[in-house]
């Protein structure tokens, strides 16, 4: 349960108020959504992206007829394309009807053309799409997302308990330090092997290729941590894991002596 931490009205001074031992934590669920918001903050890159991501989702949204449009480019194409909801659906599977689209949109021939407002819109998202580095760094966070994804669907288990949370924030944790190292298939390396081989991705130029960039973006991702991490630092440092250690049977002793010394030695702390 997320509890109002700040107030002096808050459920947790109120409570304090009559069980003076009461040990009060913020929803971790909660804790890891404002992690990525202070991302979506201080990083550039990634609110570049969720800019991007918006103006494409409001192209759509409002539209029936440039959805339609879309699918009927998709039928063209022979590729499978469904409203844009999300970074995967939008850049790593349906890149080629997206940038085919826009491109359309743009062209002198087309009839009739869109309003200006609109024009600007697509010209912004199509420079994005065809950017080498954005292109990178949304298959990075396509997989950065889903490991946080996945720590998100663990933080809202009904029988979560805080050693549990804090196994599942350690093992997210070690997935987004091996994206800083280790390039994923059908991931990053999707993009480089196929920039490096025929200067093409998917058949789009890319413009502003540095191959040697892949590492300075790869440490956005550890800057995502950074600002998750930050939110979780009263249960990684401090009395609250340690008081709650007790209920994982993982961390007890095998030995039966030294497991009721443990647990006489925590009934009197």
């Amino acid at each position: 349960m997320g509890l109002l931490l700040t107030s002096g009205k808050s459920v947790q001074a109120l409570l304090k108020r009559d069980i003076a031992y009461l040990i009060a934590l913020h929803c971790v669920a909660h804790r890891a959504e404002r992690g990525l918001v202070d991302s979506l903050k201080e990083l550039h890159k990634l609110k570049a992206l969720h800019q991007n991501l918006k103006w494409l989702y409001k192209h759509y949204k409002f539209s029936p007829k440039a959805l339609h449009e879309l699918r009927l480019v998709a039928e063209a194409l022979e590729e499978k394309v469904l409203k844009p909801t999300n970074l995967a659906g939008i850049v790593c599977e349906s890149y080629v009807v997206f940038v085919t689209y826009f491109q359309d949109l743009l062209s002198t021939e087309r009839r009739p053309k869109p309003s200006p407002k609109v024009r600007g819109r697509v010209y912004r998202i199509l420079t994005f799409l065809m950017n080498y580095d954005n292109v990178l760094f949304s298959y990075l966070m396509r997989d950065t997302f889903e490991a946080l994804s996945e720590l998100s669907l663990n933080f809202q288990k009904d029988s979560l308990t805080v050693c549990d949370s804090m196994e599942a924030l350690d093992t997210c944790s070690l997935k987004l330090v091996d994206l800083q190292f280790e390039p994923t298939e059908g991931g990053d390396q999707e993009v480089i092997d196929a920039v490096s081989e025929t200067a093409l991705f998917r058949g789009t130029k890319l413009k502003y290729v540095n191959e040697g960039q892949i590492l300075f973006l790869r440490k956005k991702v550890i800057d995502v941590l950074t600002h998750l991490e930050k939110r979780f630092q009263d249960l990684q440092k401090g009395s609250v894991p340690s008081k709650c250690a007790i209920f994982d049977p993982s961390q007890w002793p095998s030995d039966r002596q030294k497991l009721a010394g443990c647990l006489w030695q925590t009934i009197l702390c």
